[in-house]
């Protein structure tokens, strides 16, 4: 005989989010879960919506906000704070972002045009500004390795023709040597010649 445990008799909820580490003190459980739950929500809402409809969809209609899920805990605002929870600040930013990809993907496919908000717009621009400077930075790069590259050039060239230079000298000078110890050889033959 089978020993007896509640587990045969309780539902297990299969579709329950996994709770991460940062999300198991009680408030913030709770938050986490009131989060999720309005994500679905949402993702069902934009799947759902009728094509007309879903450009009308206002921002806090497609976007988890902060305020309404305290609201809907009956808790304070300020329990989501990025000072106090920064995991649960980002899990939300990185959340909505996706949610406003998935609108303007739907917005998308149903030919819907889209008209970016001024976050949006500022976003957009400083990563314009990121990537301009960027480029800008490749190309003085750029720019200097070639110059430092002609100048080391320039300088080998002025190094190989000086070279050249010393070694004519060298040549130069050592057949003058030559010439001057053939002359001292000469003239120590002729004081050693007895008149």
């Amino acid at each position: 005989m089978e020993r007896f445990s509640l587990d045969n008799f309780t539902k297990k909820d299969a579709d329950a989010p996994i709770i991460p580490g940062w999300a198991q003190r009680p408030l913030i459980k709770d938050l986490y879960l009131a989060i999720v739950k309005r994500i679905d929500e949402i993702e069902n809402l934009i799947e759902q919506t009728d094509p007309e409809e879903v450009e009308k969809l206002k921002i806090k209609a497609r976007k988890v906000v902060a305020s309404q899920i305290a609201d809907s805990l009956k808790i304070d605002r300020s329990n989501i704070r990025e000072d106090r929870e920064s995991e649960l600040v980002t899990f939300i930013k990185n959340e909505n972002a996706r949610l406003v990809r998935l609108w303007t993907s739907r917005c998308d496919k149903l030919g819907v045009g889209q008209r970016l908000s001024k976050g949006d717009l500022e976003e957009l621009v400083k990563q314009r500004d990121k990537e301009l400077k960027a480029a800008e930075q490749k190309s003085l790069h750029e720019y200097f390795d070639r110059a430092v590259e002609s100048e080391v050039l320039n300088s080998q060239k002025d190094l190989q023709d000086k070279y050249r230079e010393l070694q004519i000298l060298y040549k130069q000078e050592q057949e003058r040597c030559a010439n001057l110890e053939t002359k001292v050889k000469q003239l120590i033959v002729e004081l050693n010649r007895p008149k």
